[in-house]
């Protein structure tokens, strides 16, 4: 089986993140519509047959089922956003170390000079 190759450039990073902070938005947006959903299942909201209660209480268990998948799932992102936020940190100064050390090394080469070297 053959790894595709893998990597992430500032606009793939940014993308990355964007998509976390829509995700976030979309549980927080369906949490609020589950609570409310929630909130107005009465028994009164039923008919009076009997079986309303055991529907509200099914309909009450299956809403905190729900609640506690969308706590997984945020978890779950902010982990994701987390990583990738220390993930580009990490990238960005390995980045200007790299820079430094190049940087030190031409001064080597070269002798000082009175410019800057471009890297």
């Amino acid at each position: 089986m053959m790894i595709p190759d893998f990597g992430m450039n500032e606009d793939t990073a940014q993308t990355q993140i964007d998509l976390i902070k829509e995700a976030w938005d979309t549980l927080v947006q369906s949490r609020a519509t589950l609570e409310h959903l929630a909130e107005g299942q009465t028994s009164t909201l039923w008919t009076a047959d009997g079986k309303s209660v055991d529907l509200v209480e099914v309909l009450n268990a299956r809403y905190a089922a729900a609640i506690k998948w969308l706590d997984s799932i945020q978890l779950d992102l902010n982990a994701a956003f987390v990583n990738l936020d220390k993930a580009i940190q990490e990238t960005n100064q390995l980045d200007a170390d790299q820079k430094v050390a190049y940087q030190n090394l031409l001064y080597k080469a070269v002798g000082s000079t009175n410019k800057p070297i471009a890297v």
